[in-house]
C-alpha cells in the first residue's frame, strides 16, 4: 500500500490530538482531584459512584433531621426538669404546712406561692420551640392549655376532665420521625399524656378522665338474677339493690353501666350539721338536679327545717306532690327518690341508672363563732368506677337444623331480629333465593341490606345489627352502644302428617345483651363485690386506682386546701394538704416516667446519629476509592504526557518540513 504525504500528515495530526486530549484529561483530573468526571471516564465505576453519592445525600438529610429533633428533645427535657422542680417546691410547701403550727395567714402565703407554681406550670405546658408548641401534638400553632372558665371546685371530678381547672385543646398525635430507612420513632410528648395523665390511645378513644385497672366482662348479662352489687373505696360505699338489676328496656348494658357509674347515693346521718346554729343565721341547702329539673331544700333550724335527719326528711317531704312533711320516703317531681327510714339519707332515681347531681350551699352566719361549718358529704356526687360498654354478640350456629325442613310440605322458617325497636325479618320457604340452607340464609340476609346484595356473607342490617356468615355460622353483633338483640323464630310445619316436625334453630326466642367492663376512675382503690355480679357478667375484685393524675388539678386543689386551712380532711375543701402531698408524689412519678421514655428515645437518636456518621464516613471512602484521583500520580502522568506530546510535536514538525528540492 502506498503511503502518501497526506496520509502521513493525518496520522501525525491524529496522534497529536490524542495526546492533547489525554493531557487535557490529566490536567482536568489535577484541577478537580477526580479521576471520574464523566461516565465515559470509567463506565464500570459509574454505578457504584452514583449509588454512593445518593447514599451520602440521604445520610446527610437524615443527620440534619436527627440533629434538629435531638435539639428539640433536649429542650423538651429542660421543660420536664422545670416540672420536676415545681413538684419539689410544692412538696416542700405541703410538708411545711403539715408539720408546722401555721396560722391561716401563713397558709394563705403558702397558697399564693402554690398559685404561682401553677402559673409556671401552665407556662411550661405552653412552651414553644421555633414558634411551635411542643406539647400540642399536631396542633402546634395554638396554645394547647387554657384555664377552664367554668371551673368549680365543688364539681371537680377526676373522671370528668371538663370539670378540671385547666383544659387541653391540643391532640393526641405524637410526631413520628424516620431515623433511618424504614425505621420510625416518636420524638415528642403530648399534653394529654404528660399533664392530664390520659394516654394517647385513651384520649383518641374519647376518654374523659383518669382510669385505673379493669375487670373485664367474663360472661353474658342475665338480668333478673339474685343478689346486690356493692362498690366501695376508702371514703364512699354504695349498693345497687337486686331489685334494680332487671331488664326494663332495650339496652340493659347501658342501664347496668349507668347503675355502676351512678349508683344510689347513700349519704350520712347528717351528724355533721350539728355545728349549725339558727341563732347565728346558719343555713344549709341541698340541690338535687335530674332531667334538668333542680329541686332545692333548705335547713335554717326553724320548725320543720331543723339541722337533723328529721328536718331534712320534713323539708324533702314538703317537695312531694302533694306535699307531706311527715313522709320519711318518697319520689320528688324530678324522679329522684329519698328514704330516711334506715337512719341515713338514701337517694336513688325512680328510673335506676339515671344520672342526678347534688350540690350543697353552706351559709355560715357567724364565722367567728365555733367550728367551721361543713357539708353532709362532700364526696357524695363522685363516681367511683368507669363502665365501658361492648356490643351484644351471639353465635347462632351453622343452621344445620334446616335440613329437617321439607319445602315440598310447605315447611317454613322465620327469624325476626330486633334492636332498639327496629325489626328485620327473614323468611326461608324453599323457593328460589329462600332455600332452606345456609346459602339461602346468605341470600335473604344480603337482600335485607341497603342496597341489597344477595351474595354478601357479611353486612349491617338497617336496624344496626351486623351479621357474618363467612365462617359457615351466623354471628350477630349489635350496635356499639350495647343495645339488646331480641331474636324471635317462627317454625311452620306445612304438613303435620308428613314425617317429623322441622326443628327450631335457636331454640325459641332469646335476647343477646351487651357486656360491661369496669375500671377505677380515680386514684383510689375501689372494691366491687356482691352476688349480683354473676348476672352482670363480672367477678368480684379490687380495682387499682389510676397511677396518673391531672397535674393542674393537683396544684389547684392543694392551693384550695391551704386557703381553707384543710390539712388532713379528704372530704373537705381541696381534699386536704395531706392528700395533696400524696397526689404530688404521683404527679412527680408521672413526669419521671415520661422523662424516662423521652430519654430512651433521645438515646436511640444519638445512636442513630453515631451510626449514620460512621456510615457516612465509610460511604465517602468508598466514593473516594472510585472517583478520587491520586494527585501525585496524576501530576507525574501530566509531566510524562506533556513530554511525549512535545516530542511528538517536534517529530511532526520535522517530518512536515517542505524543501524546494522536493520538487526538482
Amino acid at each position: 500500500m502506498k503511503v502518501t504525504d497526506a496520509s502521513t500528515y493525518r496520522i501525525l495530526q491524529t496522534n497529536l490530538e490524542r495526546n492533547a486530549t489525554k493531557m487535557q484529561d490529566l490536567f482536568f483530573q489535577g484541577s478537580t482531584g477526580l479521576k471520574l468526571n464523566k461516565a465515559s471516564d470509567d463506565p464500570s465505576a459509574i454505578q457504584p459512584v452514583l449509588t454512593a453519592r445518593n447514599q451520602i445525600t440521604l445520610s446527610e438529610r437524615f443527620l440534619n433531621t436527627l440533629g434538629i429533633s435531638s435539639d428539640k428533645m433536649a429542650a423538651t427535657d429542660t421543660s420536664l426538669a422545670t416540672i420536676e422542680n415545681i413538684f419539689q417546691r410544692a412538696k416542700e410547701i405541703s410538708v411545711n404546712a403539715i408539720n408546722s403550727s401555721l396560722n391561716q395567714q401563713d397558709l394563705d402565703t403558702l397558697a399564693t406561692e402554690v398559685s404561682e407554681l401553677k402559673k409556671q406550670m401552665l407556662d411550661t405546658a405552653n412552651a414553644q420551640i421555633d414558634g411551635k408548641y411542643i406539647f400540642a401534638g399536631y396542633s402546634v400553632t395554638d396554645a394547647p392549655f387554657i384555664e377552664n372558665p367554668d371551673y368549680d371546685p365543688e364539681l371537680y371530678d377526676q373522671a370528668d376532665n371538663s370539670t378540671w381547672p385547666v383544659l387541653y385543646i391540643g391532640d393526641e398525635n405524637r410526631t413520628t420521625l424516620e431515623i433511618g430507612e424504614g425505621e420510625y420513632l416518636d420524638v415528642n410528648l403530648t399534653g394529654n399524656e404528660l399533664f392530664l395523665g390520659i394516654e394517647n390511645s385513651e384520649w383518641a378513644a374519647g376518654a374523659t378522665g383518669l382510669t385505673g385497672s379493669t375487670i373485664s366482662s367474663s360472661g353474658p348479662l342475665t338480668p333478673g338474677g339474685t343478689g346486690d352489687i356493692t362498690i366501695q373505696n376508702e371514703n364512699t360505699t354504695f349498693t345497687i339493690p337486686e331489685s334494680f338489676l332487671t331488664d326494663t328496656g332495650d339496652n340493659y348494658a347501658d342501664k347496668l353501666s349507668n347503675l355502676l357509674e351512678n349508683g344510689p347515693s347513700n349519704l350520712s346521718d347528717l351528724s355533721s350539721l350539728s355545728n349549725y346554729n339558727m341563732a347565728d343565721g346558719d343555713t344549709y341547702s341541698l340541690t338535687i338536679d335530674s332531667n334538668s329539673t333542680p329541686i332545692t331544700v333548705t335547713l335554717d333550724g326553724s320548725a320543720g327545717q331543723e339541722f337533723t335527719l328529721a328536718g331534712m326528711a320534713s323539708a324533702l317531704g314538703n317537695q312531694l306532690l302533694p306535699p307531706n312533711a311527715a313522709a320519711t320516703s318518697g319520689t320528688l317531681p324530678n324522679g329522684v327518690s329519698f328514704d330516711t327510714t334506715t337512719g341515713e339519707l338514701l337517694l336513688t332515681h325512680s328510673d335506676p341508672g339515671t344520672n342526678f347531681t347534688l350540690n350543697e350551699t353552706i351559709v355560715d352566719g357567724n364565722p367567728a363563732n365555733g367550728a367551721p361549718l361543713t357539708g353532709i358529704d362532700s364526696q357524695f356526687a363522685d363516681s367511683l368506677i368507669n363502665a365501658t360498654i361492648h356490643p351484644a354478640t351471639t353465635d347462632l350456629g351453622d343452621f344445620s337444623q334446616l335440613a329437617s325442613y321439607d319445602p315440598l310440605a310447605s315447611d317454613q322458617y322465620q327469624l325476626d331480629i330486633t334492636s332498639e325497636g327496629s325489626t328485620v325479618g327473614i323468611t326461608l320457604d324453599g323457593s328460589a333465593g329462600q332455600e332452606l340452607t345456609l346459602a339461602g340464609l346468605t341470600t335473604v340476609l344480603g337482600n335485607s341490606l341497603v342496597p341489597p346484595d344477595p351474595t354478601a356473607t357479611a353486612g349491617t342490617l338497617p336496624n344496626g345489627v351486623s351479621y357474618d356468615l363467612s365462617t359457615g355460622r351466623l354471628v350477630l353483633t349489635g350496635n356499639d352502644n350495647g343495645a339488646d338483640i331480641d331474636l324471635a323464630e317462627t317454625v311452620t310445619d306445612g304438613d303435620l302428617l308428613d314425617g317429623p316436625a322441622p326443628s327450631p334453630v335457636i331454640g325459641g326466642n332469646i335476647t343477646a345483651y351487651g357486656t360491661v367492663d369496669v375500671s377505677a376512675d380515680t386514684t383510689d382503690n375501689t372494691a366491687i363485690s356482691g352476688a349480683g355480679l354473676t348476672n352482670a357478667g363480672l367477678s368480684a375484685g379490687t380495682l387499682s386506682g389510676s397511677v396518673t393524675v391531672d397535674i393542674f388539678g393537683v396544684l389547684t386543689r392543694l392551693e384550695e386546701s391551704l386557703r381553707a386551712g384543710n390539712i388532713d380532711d379528704p372530704d373537705g375543701v381541696g381534699g386536704g394538704v395531706q392528700e395533696g402531698l400524696e397526689m404530688l408524689d404521683l404527679a412527680a412519678d408521672q413526669n419521671r416516667r415520661k422523662r424516662s421514655q423521652l430519654g430512651v428515645k433521645a438515646g436511640r437518636i444519638d445512636n442513630a446519629i453515631d451510626g449514620l456518621e460512621g456510615s457516612l464516613i465509610d460511604t465517602k471512602m468508598t466514593l473516594s476509592r472510585y472517583q478520587d484521583a491520586d494527585i501525585t500520580e496524576t501530576y507525574n502522568a501530566i509531566i510524562q504526557q506533556q513530554a511525549a506530546w512535545e516530542a511528538a510535536l517536534s517529530v511532526t514538525g520535522k517530518v512536515s518540513e517542505v524543501s524546494i528540492l522536493d520538487y526538482l
